[in-house]
């Protein structure tokens, strides 16, 4: 088993465990995600996040723009970060 393989099953273990997992659908792509909509008080009032994480491995299939579906929605994908962590955060809004 390689170093790589090892990460990606601990990426995915997390998933299972953090939150409620989705499948997302980007690019005719099915992938495991945590999906969060958070509001928090920022420095204009109050603000809304909405968040997806996935697996390293799996940040290949989106790009910014890209439109996927969550719960039957469509959104945009507005942010990934460059990062070598297993898990992701991508930010996303509303389409």
């Amino acid at each position: 088993m390689s170093f790589e393989s090892i990460l990606n099953q601990a990426a995915q273990d997390c998933i299972d465990c953090l939150g409620e997992e989705e499948n997302i659908i980007v690019s005719g792509v099915t992938v495991q995600a945590i999906f969060s909509d958070t509001e928090f008080e920022g420095e204009t009032g109050v603000e809304r996040m909405t968040v997806i994480t996935v697996k390293n491995a799996d940040a290949k299939f989106f790009r910014r723009g890209d439109t996927l579906l969550v719960r039957d929605r469509n959104y945009t994908i507005e942010r990934i970060p460059t990062t070598a962590e297993p898990l992701i955060d991508i930010e996303v809004k509303s389409a």
